[in-house]
């Protein structure tokens, strides 16, 4: 039995929340795609180029936080939008800016409304850009029974589960409030796990099916 079989049977043993098979199985999607974001353990690197001369912005897709950025092989550092206009301009927080690193980069938004990734400066025509940033895991399913996160924090998932499943349950709020702290707590020590091995992420880290070492 796979693990995503084995979050289903547990979930179906929880008392009183009389979940569907498609609740169930939406929740603890849920729960495993929150829990590998929120502690940005799920990773990936992602090819956004080539550049374009003096194209500073460009879509991200469904990305959540970055990690690294890199154009043309230099490192840009996060900074926010007020300090590159500086810096675009010229005035005060240039030289800080160009201090740190080769650049900067920040989120922002395309014209329609797309969350973009935007660099100063520019790339040239034809250069690399390139990204390590936090992504979704692959949904589970009868296919893909294996959750990206280590058989220990299953349990945060069904923990996730619960919270939701109790929420919707006038008398249980207090119930509600210990499952979710107890996800909480599960994301923080999965975050540290992450981090202990590395500022790029976990030793290896499988996204949609593609392991990254």
């Amino acid at each position: 039995m796979g693990r995503f079989d084995i979050l289903r049977e547990s979930c179906d043993q929880l008392a009183g929340l009389d979940l569907t098979p498609a609740e169930r199985d939406r929740l603890i999607n849920q729960g495993h795609r929150e829990l590998c974001l929120r502690a940005r353990w799920t990773r990936a690197e992602i090819e956004l180029g080539p550049t374009a001369e003096g194209q500073t912005g460009y879509p991200l897709g469904d990305v959540r936080d970055l990690i690294d950025v890199e154009v043309a092989g230099k490192t840009y550092v996060e900074s926010d939008r007020a300090s590159v206009r500086e810096a675009q301009n010229g005035s005060g927080g240039a030289a800080p800016l160009q201090l740190r690193a080769d650049g900067v980069f920040y989120i922002g938004f395309s014209a329609d409304r797309k969350r973009e990734l935007r660099i100063w400066p520019a790339g040239g025509d034809g250069g690399s850009l390139s990204i390590v940033a936090v992504v979704p895991p692959a949904e589970l399913d009868d296919n893909n029974q294996e959750p990206e996160v280590p058989a220990e924090f299953d349990e945060a998932i069904i923990d996730y589960v619960e919270s939701i499943g109790r929420g919707r349950l006038d008398d249980d709020e207090d119930a509600r409030a210990n499952y979710s702290t107890l996800f909480e707590a599960a994301v923080g020590r999965l975050r540290v796990l992450g981090t202990g091995q590395g500022d790029t992420g976990v030793g290896q880290i499988g996204v949609y099916g593609v392991h990254f070492d």
